[in-house]
Order: structure tokens, then C-alpha cells, then sequence
């Protein structure tokens, strides 16, 4: 990434321990919210009409959880370094599979996360809660397959099966 050795060493931890409380806080707070506003009334829950609030508290709401996804996001970025300290493979540091599919779909969870922040951020033109059910739940699909799924099944049906030619240029510069 053309980073020198100090920002491993220095910044990208203080960036991922900044990352990680802003997230702590953020998730803290947002429960918090919710739960408060559901005890006071202000915030009721249906499946067909979604979340219904008074506007203040449902912006108040959708601010966090925006807050929330930006951290998140931040994360993903955050991650693209950690991938340099992989141990997935045959080599420790970035493989095959890091590399060509993990890295990709990294960018593809931090895009998304992105762009489920932007969703949120309109929620009121989006009309309602069924329609943001629905991008939620392809957001969590998205980052399943991305990060996790596709990762694991390529290195398992692919790279294993023909380890040592795929891994040799990483193992050289490993080396």
C-alpha cells in the first residue's frame, strides 16, 4: 500500500482502537435510544408500516445508525491493511485468496455499508419501512457472501486443490 513501516506500527492501531470506540459508542448509543424511546411511546414498531416516530425522534434514531455505518465502513477500509497479516493460506501475510478475492470483497462490504448509511439518511423519501427491510436484509446478504462465503469457498475449492501454483508468487515475495 506504500505505507512505511511506522504506520503499522503506530497509526493503524490508534486508527482501529479511534474506529473501535466510535463504534462501541455508537452501537451503545443507539440501543440506548431505542430502548428509550420505545419505554416512553415514543417509538413504535409494525412490520407493515416499518418504525413510526415523531419525526425528531426518528431522525435522532437514523443519525446514530448513520454514525454507526460510517464507523463500520471505516472499519472495512481499516481492514484492507490487516490483510498484509493475514494467516489464511500457505504463507503468513497476503494470499491468493486475500489478495483476489478477499481485498475485493472488503471494497464490496465497505461500498455497501456506504451506501445503507445513504439509505437511512433518506429514509422518509424511501416511504417507509418495507423498503428499507428490504435493502437491510440485502446489505446483510451482501456482506455474508463478500467477506465470508466467497473467501472461504475459493480458498477451499480453488487454491487448496492447487496450492502450490497459486501461492508460488506469494511465497517468493514472502520469502
Amino acid at each position: 500500500y506504500g505505507r512505511d513501516i511506522g504506520f503499522y506500527l503506530f497509526e493503524l492501531p490508534l486508527y482501529e482502537l479511534l474506529q473501535d470506540s466510535m463504534l462501541a459508542v455508537s452501537l451503545i448509543a443507539s440501543i440506548l435510544l431505542l430502548v428509550g424511546y420505545f419505554r416512553d411511546g415514543s417509538l413504535t414498531i409494525s412490520w407493515r408500516q416499518g418504525p413510526e416516530a415523531p419525526p425528531r425522534v426518528l431522525w435522532h434514531i437514523l443519525s446514530n445508525l448513520v454514525l454507526f455505518l460510517v464507523a463500520l465502513a471505516w472499519g472495512f477500509y481499516l481492514d484492507r491493511f490487516d490483510i498484509l497479516q493475514s494467516t489464511r493460506g500457505a504463507v503468513n501475510g497476503a494470499g491468493y485468496t486475500d489478495v483476489n478475492v478477499l481485498l475485493p470483497g472488503i471494497l464490496i462490504a465497505m461500498g455497501a455499508t456506504v451506501s445503507m448509511a445513504v439509505v437511512y439518511l433518506f429514509y422518509k423519501s424511501m416511504r417507509g419501512g418495507p423498503m428499507v427491510l428490504l435493502v437491510s436484509s440485502g446489505y446483510l446478504l451482501i456482506y455474508f457472501l463478500s467477506v465470508t462465503v466467497v473467501p472461504a469457498a475459493v480458498q477451499s475449492y480453488i487454491v487448496e486443490p492447487n496450492e502450490l501454483e497459486l501461492e508460488t508468487p506469494y511465497l517468493t515475495h514472502n520469502i
